[in-house]
This record gives structure tokens, C-alpha cells and sequence, in this order.
């Protein structure tokens, strides 16, 4: 299978199932032959970005908003795509510097087959709620995602009308990808 896609990238409010969609995506891609990454961007901020002793952490910002992130995130990704065949990407591009370094001038150098996830208002709501339940941890980040579901949403909406879009409402996220999965067999069978 070669596809005319070098990155999968899946977008969406947070609680919208971007991971765990791109999780089974990644699986099928495996299964298919392909050399895969799932790069997920609070990974990489988290545990890479952030552990850097380098960074001035009472500058950092959000990953979205935070410019020198976005440009040691693009790098890691034009690093990836000449190790694999595709990647499937899960971050939200919520805001204009992650869309222009990002989604448009990476979009210059590689095929990217933007995808955004969505479900109503409150099933989100609900799920990131769920999340708050099940991880301590995370709770800071599950507050400023219901925090800004709104903005999200009303930026997704604006910036992203022509791009795909697959409502996770009522369906599995294993459904999910096996649909993201057909678009990819369907556009490969196009080129």
C-alpha cells in the first residue's frame, strides 16, 4: 500500500478520542504493511519538550500557543516522515501559530490528510469530565480543556469548513479509523 498521505493528522477538541482513534488507526496501517508512527503532541511537549533543561519553563506556554514548541515539533515530524511511510498525528490545531508553522508550512513539503474528529457539546463535555474521574493527574489539563471547549470548537469551525470531518458521536473509535482507514485505500487507489 502506498499512500498519497505522509501524515494522518487528527484534529478536535480534546475528549473528542483523537488518541485512542489514533491508536487503532496506527494498528490497522501496521497491519497493512506500512511503517507507522503515532506521534501524539502532549507526549512530546510533556515528556521531550518540556524535560529540556535548556527551556526557560517560565516562558512556557500552552503547546499550542508556545511558537518554539511548534518548531521543535515540526522538526520531529519532518524527522519521522523519512523514517516511516505515514504518520498519524493527534494534536488539536486550535490556534494561528499551530496552523501556520504546522498544518500549512509542513502541508508545503508533505501530503497531509487533515481529519477533524467531532461530536456534539456535550458528549465532550461528558468524556472529559470521565477523564477528570480516572486521572488525578491530568486534571489541570481536563479543566482548561472544558475551559476552552467553546473557543475550540468556534476555531475548528472557522479555519477548518473544507477539511474532513467524521462525526464520533455513536461510533466505536475502532469504527472511527477503519473509516479514516477506507478514505486513505480510496485515495491511494485514486493517485
Amino acid at each position: 500500500m502506498v499512500c498519497m498521505y505522509k501524515i494522518i493528522w487528527l484534529d478536535g477538541a480534546s475528549g473528542v478520542g483523537k488518541t485512542t482513534v489514533a491508536n487503532f488507526l496506527t494498528n490497522e496501517l501496521m497491519e497493512n504493511g506500512l511503517t507507522v508512527d503515532n506521534v501524539d503532541s502532549d507526549y512530546y511537549y510533556q515528556e521531550k519538550y518540556l524535560s529540556n533543561p535548556k527551556i526557560d519553563q517560565s516562558k512556557v506556554k500552552s503547546p499550542w500557543a508556545d511558537e518554539c514548541f511548534l518548531k521543535y515539533f515540526k522538526g520531529q515530524l519532518v524527522l519521522f516522515c523519512e523514517k516511516n511511510d505515514i504518520l498519524v498525528v493527534q494534536m488539536a490545531l486550535t490556534d494561528d501559530k499551530c496552523r501556520k508553522i504546522l498544518l500549512e508550512s509542513l502541508g508545503e513539503k508533505v501530503g497531509i490528510k487533515h481529519i477533524i474528529l467531532n461530536a456534539s457539546k456535550q458528549t465532550i463535555k461528558d468524556r472529559l469530565k470521565d477523564r477528570l474521574k480516572e486521572r488525578a493527574t491530568k486534571g489541570v489539563a481536563q479543566r482548561q480543556a472544558l475551559e476552552r471547549l467553546d473557543w475550540n470548537i468556534a476555531y475548528l469551525n472557522k479555519y477548518y469548513k473544507e477539511d474532513t470531518w467524521i462525526n464520533t458521536e455513536e461510533k466505536s473509535a475502532e469504527n472511527v479509523a477503519d473509516e479514516i482507514f477506507s478514505m486513505i485505500e480510496k485515495s491511494r487507489l485514486q493517485k
